[in-house]
């Protein structure tokens, strides 16, 4: 067993003593620990490097995202290590003991697989929050096993699609898929990878032999995410419509969105919720966007 595991930061300071903890769940079990930092202040920066002074930290120059951050931690573990595994963990994820060590033995017990998630639980219960997923027409995730308890799932399963921020793969799933999409920056980076190793007849799979939980730190405003977020949410699945399947598929997903934007808008405005209102609107800002395939940065599409 010889995996390089990869987080992604950027600013977290209300996460770092919560990520040094969490990340003594796991350390002993992981080969490399390999941080990329978005390119935050300074005064994180060296915070950062105080708290994992063991680790590789790659230092970006500019925010790119989820994609372009995990491609640097994925290219640096395919080229300067001898890892057999791959992963990727959020920093406010909490996994049980031996972790990692049930994930390897479940990936590589099955020829067919190439990349592998664990269950995921609601925080401080035995209640499913994720395990693995099928995807809709319209490019949405449907999660079948959500709300179950865990003593009810399947030890180990195939599944359509797993979680961006928690998986395990061979090191040969990177070499023969590829990369992330870095037009996406972040949000559907699972669907692509799906929809990718389909294409390359590899499997995906997930196991209730070991659990995590998601710790999320809440956004400082009403909103439970930024702005940003919806745009890229629907710009996204549009343009992977058109990435991976015809104008059949583009005009479903286009129109599907559009008709759910038309709703919120309506009702936002019957409630008068201006925060909703506006985060619809840039929703279908992004929905436009990624109809024209226009994948550029914009003042929209980017953190503040």
């Amino acid at each position: 067993m010889n995996i390089a595991l990869i987080t992604i930061t950027y600013n977290d300071d209300l996460r770092l003593n919560q990520w040094k903890d969490l990340y003594q769940r796991y350390n002993k079990d992981i080969n490399y620990h390999i941080i990329v930092d978005n390119n935050s202040n300074h005064k994180y920066k060296n915070e950062l490097k105080k708290t994992f002074p063991d680790s590789i930290i790659i230092e970006r120059t500019t925010n790119g995202g989820c994609t372009a951050a995990y491609n640097d931690g994925i290219k640096y573990a395919l080229d300067s290590t001898d890892c057999d595994a791959i992963g990727i963990i959020c920093n406010d994820t909490k996994v049980e003991l031996d972790f990692y060590p049930v994930l390897y033995d479940y990936l590589y017990s099955d020829d067919e697989l190439g990349m592998v998630s664990p269950a995921t639980l609601i925080k401080d219960t035995d209640v499913v929050n994720n395990f693995g997923h099928s995807v809709t027409n319209h490019l949405t995730m449907k999660n079948n096993y959500h709300g179950k308890k865990i003593n009810d799932l399947k030890n180990n399963e195939y599944s359509e699609m797993l979680l961006g921020g928690n998986n395990l793969a061979k090191r040969s799933f990177y070499k023969k898929i590829g990369l992330q999409d870095e037009n996406l920056f972040m949000y559907s980076d699972e669907l692509d990878t799906a929809f990718r190793a389909k294409k390359a007849k590899i499997k995906l799979g997930v196991t209730s032999k070991t659990t995590s939980m998601h710790y999320h730190i809440p956004y400082l405003n009403k909103l439970d995410k930024p702005y940003f977020c919806y745009y890229l949410m629907q710009r996204n699945k549009v343009y992977l419509a058109h990435k991976h399947f015809d104008m059949f598929k583009v005009l479903q997903v286009f129109l599907t969105f559009l008709f759910l934007d038309i709703g919120f808008i309506i009702k936002s405005l019957l409630t008068r919720n201006s925060e909703k209102f506006h985060a619809t609107l840039w929703g279908l800002l992004g929905l436009i966007n990624g109809l024209l395939k226009n994948m550029k940065s914009n003042k929209y599409s980017q953190p503040k």
